[in-house]
């Protein structure tokens, strides 16, 4: 199972985040995984609550092989190549 990179929805920077992720994530795709909101595999709307809590901005979700989070990226962060690039290896290592 990959890494799952889950982009939040309804979110005016979703298509951009989404976009930078699934470039990232194509250097590795059967590691590296890109979600949406209409993706068969995106968590439940009660996860991503939970998941997100009190962070503010969030932008999106890693999610470990296992499914369980990893860590919550602020909008900004999930809008950075290298910091999406770290994510994902640091998430297949955990």
């Amino acid at each position: 199972m990959p890494v799952n990179f889950c982009v939040l929805a309804n979110l005016p920077e979703s298509a951009a985040i989404a976009t930078i992720a699934a470039t990232w994530a194509a250097l590795d795709p059967n590691a590296r995984a890109v979600l949406i909101s209409t993706d068969q595999g995106y968590p439940s709307a009660e996860n991503i609550t939970a998941w997100t809590g009190t962070t503010q901005n969030a932008g999106a979700v890693v999610l470990k092989k296992d499914g369980t989070l990893f860590k919550v990226l602020t909008i900004t962060q999930a809008q950075n190549g290298g910091i999406i690039d770290l994510t994902f290896s640091e998430a297949w290592l955990a």
